[in-house]
């Protein structure tokens, strides 16, 4: 899993131009955490379940924020 993430951390895009970038870090996050809550369930480790639960959970409202802001995708708040 370790270097899948990486792999997919390398093929994104720095270019300022490109919003989209923030959004597929975001996701990768995501799925990399869920995937930790994923194994740290199978080997029954319950302070590390609760560690990625939180951090899953933390990931989720960032996404959702993200899609209430850019709810059609063709534009980008700039801060």
């Amino acid at each position: 899993m370790k270097v899948n993430f990486i792999n997919s951390l390398k093929n994104l895009s720095l270019d300022i131009n490109n919003p989209e970038s923030f959004d597929e870090l975001l996701s990768e996050l995501y799925w990399y955490a869920d995937a930790q809550l994923q194994r740290a369930k199978e080997q029954q480790q319950t302070e590390v379940i609760m560690q990625w639960e939180h951090r899953v959970q933390a990931l989720d409202m960032a996404c959702q924020a993200l899609d209430a802001i850019n709810e059609d995708d063709s534009y980008y708040l700039v801060y």
